[in-house]
């Protein structure tokens, strides 16, 4: 999985310094970002099947294991299935990342 950031300025999503890429079942298996195997999902664990739907739903990532002081705002994260040199899938995740103004 190929994993770019874009972040939501003057009106459109532009890129964000965030890219990398990971084998899938890494980043299940080791939890990172806080994406884990969500509780609500028909499948079990890696590696997965082929020829196969799969579905996650009511999926909420642990914040609290995500990358620290990324700006507060507007990002889509775009994740690219790859294999070998191929495109297989595309997926768009939106969100946002806001903090409470802090007064000293």
């Amino acid at each position: 999985v190929v994993v770019q950031a874009y972040k939501f300025l003057s009106n459109e999503y532009r890129y964000f310094p965030i890219r990398f890429q990971m084998n899938i079942c890494d980043i299940y298996n080791k939890n990172m970002a806080g994406i884990g195997f969500p509780k609500c999902r028909n499948y079990q664990s890696c590696p997965v099947e082929t020829e196969r739907f799969y579905e996650i739903c009511n999926f909420t990532p642990d914040e609290s294991k995500f990358p620290p002081l990324i700006p507060s705002g507007r990002y889509m994260l775009e994740l690219t299935g790859v294999y070998f040199s191929d495109e297989v899938w595309k997926i768009h995740m939106l969100g946002e990342v806001s903090r409470p103004i802090v007064k000293k």
